[in-house]
């Protein structure tokens, strides 16, 4: 996305962009892990098992992930103000309405519904922050995004149980909206400061295309190298994550013969040093043009303590400083993994980039719990770990490709 887009507006005024987008962004992820919390009340009642109760958060992702290109089509055409507003109360209601449910399968519709609503965040999100947001604090922006995301997933688990305790889970499920509703309200008020339509062309002056000509223009865009490129990053990027946030916690109970509680204190640090890690990348994509280099020296990093724990015979007290360089390591290269597709976007195909883009992080969240379990099963920690610090390194390779994509299409554009 060309700097010339970019005015400079004062911190005050990206301050409020960010934190009202920041809310919108811990709305979704708090409603991510709003139903898991909530699957022991919910099998006994239904007399399903967790296979299919896994199955209806395959459905959330898998509904987001599809959508999520539309979503980045729509934000470009009516504004990613729009979009994520509605969205958000989409998501709200669909949450709310599936504690209603009558059954396993209402339960699985509202899953979907839910999907659709997030759906829109990325492209909505990223969309908002590229255009509205300075360019000196640009990465900051990105990295409040991604921490605010890491917030809504630790609330919810914790929230949800406890309010599943003391009012049931359709209770917790109807209690839950009053975060969307927040969302939307604040959304709503401070919709002036999202409103991105003056950086896309008005629709009256937009040629006119026929629908074959929009589609064959959209395939076009998404199938550039460095858009494609970004589609395997963040692929391989949600896979990672997702991989250690889900399943880091029992993969040290076998490797290092730990007990539960010992291994959710590994995971709880990872976790702090994820969130920890983006806050410092935040400041490191501001200061440096060289986000490659950011990414791939986290990445490297990361994989090298991931291979020293799998490989290392390190003990239960090793572990947690090195669970720690394994979080901040990966977490550093969050927000110059947003700068990097930022600038194979420009103001007018931003919504599409980020959406097209964006949807990898469903397909890798859909597709990498279902190998990483089937190691655990198969008692093989180490094959477990040897994955992730394998697929950190295949990361490398699209950033490094990614920037040279953009790189050339800069140079031919100037």
């Amino acid at each position: 996305m060309s700097d010339a887009a970019h005015s400079q507006p004062s911190a005050k005024a990206d301050g409020r962009v960010i934190a009202v987008v920041g809310l919108a962004h811990f709305a979704s992820h708090f409603y991510q892990l709003a139903l898991p919390p909530l699957f022991l009340f919910i099998r006994a009642e239904f007399g399903v098992s967790y296979a299919q109760l896994g199955l209806v958060m395959a459905a959330f992702y898998v509904a987001s992930g599809v959508s999520q290109a539309m979503a980045g089509v729509l934000v470009d055409r009516i504004g990613g103000d729009r979009v994520l507003i509605a969205g958000t109360a989409l998501l709200t209601a669909a949450i709310a309405a599936a504690g209603l449910a009558p059954g396993y399968l209402a339960l699985l519709v509202f899953a979907v519904i839910a999907g659709l609503g997030n759906s829109i965040y990325h492209p909505a999100d990223l969309s908002i922050l590229s255009l509205r947001v300075g360019e000196r604090r640009l990465g900051r922006a990105y990295a409040v995004h991604s921490f605010t995301g890491m917030l809504g997933y630790a609330a919810a688990p914790i929230t949800m149980t406890v309010l599943a305790e003391l009012i049931g889970w359709r209770g917790a499920l109807g209690a839950s909206s009053v975060v969307g509703i927040a969302a939307v309200i604040v959304l709503w008020w401070n919709r002036d400061c999202l409103d991105t339509a003056h950086h896309r062309t008005p629709a009256t002056a937009r040629p006119v295309q026929s629908r074959r000509a929009a589609i064959g223009g959209y395939v076009q865009l998404v199938a550039a190298p460095a858009i494609l490129l970004g589609f395997v990053f963040f692929t391989l990027n949600s896979a990672i994550q997702i991989g250690l946030q889900i399943f880091s916690a029992p993969a040290l109970e076998q490797l290092l013969a730990i007990g539960a509680n010992v291994a959710a204190g590994g995971l709880t640090t990872l976790l702090l040093g994820i969130s920890g890690g983006i806050l410092l990348g935040g400041v490191l994509a501001d200061w440096t043009d060289r986000h490659d280099i950011v990414s791939v020296s986290g990445m490297v990093v990361a994989a090298a303590s991931v291979f020293l724990l799998a490989l290392g015979d390190i003990g239960p007290i090793a572990m947690f400083p090195v669970m720690a360089v394994i979080g901040a390591a990966f977490g550093i290269t969050l927000p110059s993994r947003d700068q990097i597709v930022r600038k194979a976007a420009t103001p007018e195909t931003a919504g599409k980039v980020f959406g097209f883009v964006y949807s990898g992080l469903d397909l890798g969240a859909t597709i990498a719990p279902l190998g990483l379990a089937w190691m655990l099963d198969a008692q093989a920690p180490v094959t477990y770990f040897l994955t992730i610090a394998i697929l950190m390194l295949l990361v490398i390779p699209t950033v490094l490709q990614t920037r040279q994509s953009v790189s050339r299409r800069q140079q031919a554009l100037s």
